[in-house]
């Protein structure tokens, strides 16, 4: 699911991601129920088209060569130089009361794509 929107805050934002509390609460829950001690969250972007990014929030079990490594809220996430140019600035949360929960990717740094602000989703499920 896609959902866009306008910046929340009009400060300009850091250049690194950052988890809002809700969501590193919840995931250091997904991270405990897969029961191992070596599973990282990976934020990934992937660019399809010219105006056309899909935004990714998976577990993962190895670390590459090029994965920067962002402490955010107690919580350790990767994410591949490819795509920390995208998510620069953005901010990640988690949205219990939508229909169904998701996690919600604001990139609140208006000039790291085309001049667009935008805000997207992704299901953990």
């Amino acid at each position: 699911m896609v959902v866009q929107r306008t910046p929340l805050l009009a400060a300009p934002a850091p250049d690194i991601p950052a988890l809002t509390p809700r969501a590193a609460e919840k995931v250091a829950e997904l991270i405990a129920l897969q029961g191992e001690t070596q599973i990282y969250i990976r934020l990934c972007a992937e660019v399809r088209g010219f105006d056309d990014i899909k935004y990714f929030i998976t577990l993962d079990d190895s670390v590459g060569d090029s994965d920067m490594k962002v402490n955010t809220q107690g919580i350790t996430i990767y994410i591949d130089n490819a795509s920390l140019k995208f998510l620069a600035g953005a901010r990640i949360d988690y949205d219990e009361r939508a229909l169904q929960p998701c996690f919600v990717i604001d990139r609140l740094n208006e000039q790291t794509f085309c001049g667009h602000s935008s805000a997207f989703s992704t299901c953990p499920r």
